[in-house]
């Protein structure tokens, strides 16, 4: 039955009991009930934040979902007008690393450094990526650059 029992108070949805059920959902590759999640979010009164976006994306990474995990990065986090922190970009690089879109990758990476932000993982995955390419140059400059980041030193 849907009814409470008795004695037992419901509790109204929040952005973090939301978001616990979407890292619950990454954790067990339920990728689409993540998802599914995310858009009752985004209808209801609890909008997502950075946390609970970055948990979908890890979701459907894990389902080997590259396109979902890219369109939440970046249409459903702007449109919810959610900034993007650097977990945010750690698995984006992910998405386009496993997806073989190496030159979003870099232009994701020109994006952080305009930001100020430093993702380690995302270096990997866009030095990776250019290794697999032959862009030897590239990785070697990207490299270099992650060198100069105070946050790696």
């Amino acid at each position: 039955s849907s009814t409470p029992k008795r004695g037992v108070r419901q509790v109204p949805p929040s952005t973090v009991s939301f978001g616990a059920a979407i890292s619950a959902c990454e954790k067990g590759a339920q990728w689409q009930a993540a998802l599914a999640l995310i858009c009752r979010m985004l209808a209801s009164r609890c909008p997502p934040d950075a946390a609970a976006f970055n948990a979908a994306i890890r979701a459907a990474l894990r389902g080997t979902h590259w396109g979902e995990a890219l369109s939440l990065a970046t249409v459903g986090m702007a449109e919810a007008r959610v900034e993007p922190d650097v977990l945010t970009y750690n698995a984006t690089a992910r998405a386009y690393s496993l997806s073989r879109q190496w030159p979003l990758a870099l232009e994701l990476l020109e994006e952080m450094w305009g930001r100020r932000l430093s993702a380690p993982l995302a270096y990997g995955s866009a030095i990776r990526d250019c290794e697999g390419e032959r862009l030897w140059s590239v990785a070697l400059a990207l490299f270099l650059r992650a060198r100069e980041d105070p946050a790696l030193a």
